[in-house]
């Protein structure tokens, strides 16, 4: 099973569990994958191994929390990401774009944020911000930027 199909099965479960907690349904995820890999459509192997991560922790916090499967795509990283710029470098639609912008989501620990209206006032001076990078704006002087020693 590739990377880029075990994060919609992720999504997937992720949204039945979700929906399990919100309306107690009591749904074992480890039965769950068990039928489906018993049924006429899907009956992939893979889906064993599914079986195997929610038996052994029926609530985790997502699939690839599985020791397993975060292994196996985060080993698959690299070539995955590769694969995805060599696709847009040449104008080929990659389908398994959006599961690894999913996977870069779940896996980042700071993302960038669109900028919020208020921050034209913190560039005037308004209020105060906190930078996390290395070149603390001085408010003191000038307003320059030195880095951090």
């Amino acid at each position: 099973m590739s990377a880029s199909e075990v994060i919609p099965y992720t999504q997937g479960l992720h949204q039945i569990q979700a929906a399990d907690d919100t309306y107690k349904w009591n749904i074992d995820l480890a039965a769950v994958a068990a039928l489906w890999r018993a049924g006429r459509i899907i009956r992939a192997a893979f889906l064993d191994g599914v079986r195997d991560a929610y038996a052994t922790d029926p609530a985790p916090a997502g699939l690839l929390t599985d020791p397993g499967f975060a292994q196996g795509v985060g080993d698959a990283q690299l070539p995955w990401r590769l694969v995805m710029a060599h696709a847009t470098r040449d104008g080929v639609p990659a389908p398994f774009a959006p599961a690894l912008a999913h996977y870069g989501t779940v896996h980042t620990p700071r993302l960038p944020v669109r900028p919020h209206p208020g921050t034209a006032r913190l560039l005037r001076g308004a209020h105060t911000y906190h930078r996390t990078d290395i070149f603390p704006t001085r408010w003191d002087t000038e307003r320059s930027e030195e880095p951090k020693l």
